[in-house]
């Protein structure tokens, strides 16, 4: 499976640069059988862990985990290093942006449902709520005070890519 996977690095991010990541090309290589270690890539190719670890273990000095959210692009996967939600480490705006976008998306489709004209409509307006969010407004119940924000490197993949 050919791809794509972007480095969102810690720090401050303008939410505009979000739409200007670099992209590093990589391939997830299908397995020869099915086994218990293998997840399916939208293709059906069986794609073994250990094709996730070749990839994302020289990226993180830890353990990493998988988040899924909605990128610019649709559903996406998101790979954060083991801890990513603890406070201590520094806040990853970008990621926290994303993640935070497809949360206030859920509470929006809830919300105006077919009132917003399209689906990047409705995305563009949920990532400027979760910059000002960011920011420390209040913009949706709860957002701001109970969705954690991310820490540390992430990586986000160009499309779902874990199933």
């Amino acid at each position: 499976m050919k791809t794509r996977y972007a480095i969102i690095e810690p720090g401050s991010i303008r939410h505009e640069d979000l739409f200007s990541l670099k992209w590093v090309d990589c391939e997830l290589k299908p397995a020869d059988k099915k086994s218990a270690a293998t997840l399916y890539s939208r293709d059906e190719q069986n794609i073994p862990i250990r094709e996730f670890h070749r990839v994302l273990d020289p990226l993180f000095a830890g353990g990493w985990e998988r988040v899924a959210v909605n990128s610019f692009k649709g559903p996406t996967d998101m790979f954060v290093g083991d801890g990513s939600a603890h406070p201590g480490a520094v806040v990853n705006e970008g990621a926290t942006l994303i993640y935070w976008t497809a949360t206030i998306m859920h509470q929006l489709d809830r919300e105006a449902g077919a009132k917003l004209p399209t689906y990047q409509v409705m995305q563009i307006e949920a990532l400027k709520r979760a910059a000002r969010a960011l920011k420390g407004e209040e913009v949706c119940s709860g957002l701001y005070r109970e969705t954690p924000r991310i820490h540390g490197l992430v990586v986000l993949f160009e499309e779902r890519v874990w199933f």
